[in-house]
């Protein structure tokens, strides 16, 4: 009865794990002076997607048309996966402690 419960709890930590490194990674990667303007950027977009994924559901209702929101989460989660990749391999700067080398 409790296995579902503890596959959330699971599942939060690692999503708050993954969203203090997003914020870290933002922090560092960021000049000061554009900092607050690109995290708000980043904030608009993130409700922006939060927003086409409620509406996603409320158009794709029906049970029978859930595979369309699966290969829709397929899609970006693979697009995003692209996208990092590029940017890792083309923009990568190695870090020791706070210094570029």
């Amino acid at each position: 009865h409790y296995m579902f419960l503890v596959f959330i709890m699971l599942s939060r930590s690692g999503l708050y794990g993954f969203e203090v490194g997003e914020i870290s990674l933002m922090q560092l990667g960021v000049d000061e002076n554009v900092r607050g303007i690109v995290n708000s950027v980043e904030t608009s977009l993130t409700s922006l997607a939060s927003l086409l994924v409620f509406v996603g559901g409320i158009v794709f209702s029906d049970p029978k048309l859930f595979i369309y929101l699966v290969w829709g989460s397929v899609f970006f989660l693979t697009g995003g996966a692209i996208l990092y990749g590029v940017w890792y391999f083309c923009k990568r700067v190695v870090r020791v402690g706070y210094e570029e080398i």
